[in-house]
């Protein structure tokens, strides 16, 4: 299950409203959802306006979550580089 068909469970949203919201196909919706293609940055934008989440968390895996303890300037691109240099380290880990 990709994160996008995640999200969509999570949020009780069916694939029908979220084409239609977006301004394409059900088919096309489809072929995003199965992972068999990526959406255009353009369209990334649109799915994740209308799911009400970032582009990141659903076509990258990431979640931006700032902690008390960061220190957050506002640069989102950081705390998503942090988060992938730690993810790398747990992998190396478990290896």
């Amino acid at each position: 299950m990709t994160r996008l068909e995640e999200i969509l469970k999570e949020k009780g949203i069916k694939q029908v409203w979220l084409a239609r919201k977006i301004n394409k196909s059900p088919a096309e919706l489809n072929r995003w959802l199965k992972g068999k293609r990526m959406p255009s940055n353009e369209n990334m934008s649109k799915i994740a306006k209308a799911l009400g989440v970032s582009k990141t968390e659903i076509f990258f895996n990431y979640k931006v979550v700032v902690s008390a303890n960061d220190n957050y300037n506002g640069d989102k691109s950081e705390l998503i580089k942090r988060e992938g240099r730690r993810r790398t380290k747990e992998k190396q880990k478990k290896s």
